[in-house]
């Protein structure tokens, strides 16, 4: 290789294959470590599809006990084959759950509202009082079996020793699939009132009219800069910045790009159509069409604000979503 240092070598890909699977081995022991030391976890969920392929992904948070700071850590990234039923889900998420001995430590399980996993925690889900109450009425069973057996034994010197892993699995327990309560992502809920539920608004026409048309006009402008190179260089040009595009899966990123669009339009009213639209052969925006994302971005404003605050990293609490609710309440 031109320009590389001779004393240096390129691993083949069976060392690197093999380096990888040993540090992932570490970083899972490492993670064992850390929870056998942690008395309650909290997990999340997510399914998702890329590539013709399926993927599950569970995620660990707690709270250290020393700095009383929030700790996370990825737990797995499953590929799942065929078709991902409720089952299939819930017996890849218990047998995650065992691999790192957390079971018996989970106070919830966090996803987003999709049907599966509400049906996954609707069957399998238990509550901790059951939980416990199944677990007493297994050792009362065991001590129950062992006295019985030495009162019919106890003119019988010879000792007889009954193993506990031999009567569980006799009875199926180690089987069984017992998922802790579900809570739903408040960032994916908000999300749908921002998208399924504001749909609503669609049954007025002019509402309908004004809201497809403005829409329209700002997709066409952001794939004509994503497109066009010409078209990016000349709104860097006028407008000092590239226009925001949004992500399909994000919300807020739509909000986003929108109130960029608005601050232009507010600030220098005629660069968005005088330099953008006009550049790029499209339609120009009207009085109405302005007056919309003004106040598209107005009403939005409490949902995306809360939607930055709950996804944040640090300094998010289980009361958090309180808070953000009420105010777009009022």
């Amino acid at each position: 290789m031109l320009g590389r240092d001779s004393s240096l070598s390129v691993m083949c890909s069976k060392t690197l294959r093999s380096n990888l699977v040993q540090d992932a081995e570490r970083m899972r022991n490492n993670i064992c470590s850390t929870l056998e030391q942690i008395d309650f976890v909290a997990t999340t969920a997510d399914c998702w599809s890329k590539g013709k392929r399926s993927f599950l992904g569970v995620t660990a948070h707690w709270i250290n006990p020393s700095t009383l700071e929030r700790e996370s850590a990825a737990l797995a990234c499953r590929r799942l084959k065929g078709k991902y039923t409720f089952d299939v889900l819930a017996r890849q998420m218990y047998s995650i759950y065992l691999d790192y001995s957390i079971q018996n430590k989970i106070v919830c399980t966090t996803t987003d509202n999709g049907s599966k996993f509400c049906i996954v925690f609707r069957y399998y889900v238990i509550n901790k009082n059951i939980f416990s109450y199944i677990l007493s009425t297994i050792w009362f069973s065991f001590f129950n079996r062992v006295y019985e057996e030495e009162r019919e034994n106890e003119d019988d010197n010879d000792e007889e020793f009954i193993e506990l892993t031999s009567l569980l699995e006799g009875d199926d327990y180690s089987t069984e699939i017992i998922l802790l309560p579900h809570h739903r992502c408040a960032c994916h809920t908000l999300h749908l009132i921002a998208t399924k539920d504001a749909e609503k608004a669609m049954i007025n026409a002019r509402y309908k009219q004004i809201f497809r048309s403005t829409l329209a006009k700002c997709h066409k402008l952001w794939a004509k800069q994503n497109q066009s190179t010409q078209a990016v260089d000349k709104i860097k040009d006028m407008l000092g910045a590239y226009l925001k595009t949004p992500v399909v899966t994000r919300w807020n990123s739509l909000y986003d790009a929108m109130l960029q669009i608005n601050n232009h339009i507010t600030h220098i009213p005629d660069s968005i159509n005088n330099t953008c639209m006009d550049f790029c052969a499209l339609p120009r925006f009207t009085d109405a069409e302005r007056e919309f994302i003004k106040e598209y971005c107005q009403v939005m404003c409490p949902l995306s604000t809360a939607l930055d605050i709950l996804q944040g990293e640090k300094r998010n609490v289980h009361g958090l979503p309180v808070t953000c609710f009420v105010q777009p309440e009022r």
